[in-house]
């Protein structure tokens, strides 16, 4: 049983999507929602930063099943949502 769907929600998934499925769909939403996509919107940064924290929790199997269990208050990386924003930012880069 998943007590919190909001990052399952965030990335467009069912909480029974498989690992790929997870992937493609952050794939899918990094591109379209990238900033550098979309820079007449203003919210275009924090809907890119909620999938980015989304995949990062939902990515890691160890994090994925304390999400699913007690919700995001448990499933915190130890790199930090900023760190790992930062790389995304950088590497997915749209040109």
């Amino acid at each position: 049983m998943v007590v919190d769907t909001e990052y399952y929600d965030a990335l467009q998934v069912p909480p029974t999507a498989t690992e790929l499925e997870i992937k493609k769909a952050y794939r899918k939403l990094a591109i379209k929602l990238h900033p550098d996509k979309n820079p007449g919107d203003e919210t275009a940064h924090a809907k890119f930063q909620a999938i980015g924290e989304a995949y990062q929790v939902l990515s890691d199997e160890t994090l994925r099943k304390q999400y699913d269990q007690y919700g995001k208050e448990r499933a915190v990386p130890s790199s930090g949502f900023g760190e790992f924003l930062s790389c995304l930012l950088v590497s997915s880069h749209v040109y």
